[in-house]
């Protein structure tokens, strides 16, 4: 590792110190609210995804892999549709609208 690497990680550390102890003393701080304050500099979004170029390209690509995924389990279609409807909740409650696209 190079001293640049020593040194971001070491910050990184400190700052991920300081998270949780601010968290854990504090309860009536907003987790997600805090993660996005800290990484919302370090936020970027990949041009490539398993040779995928398009975004459209890329959702197809996931969905497939989910579709694959999920059509090997056996599942309660009422489990699904609660925790769907559980998800879809807190997706709204943070703001972002059924694209999942923030608003």
């Amino acid at each position: 590792m190079t001293t640049t690497c020593i040194n971001e990680h070491s910050k990184q550390e400190i700052v991920n110190e300081r998270f949780a102890t601010a968290l854990l003393s504090h309860n009536d701080r907003d987790f997600w609210s805090e993660v996005k304050r800290i990484r919302s500099h370090k936020t970027c979004q990949s041009n490539v995804v398993d040779k995928s170029s398009t975004p459209e390209c890329t959702a197809d690509f996931f969905a497939d892999k989910y579709e694959d995924l999920y059509s090997r389990v056996s599942y309660s279609v009422d489990d699904v549709k609660k925790i769907s409807d559980e998800l879809n909740i807190l997706v709204e409650k943070h703001g972002f609208d059924d694209k999942c696209a923030f608003s």
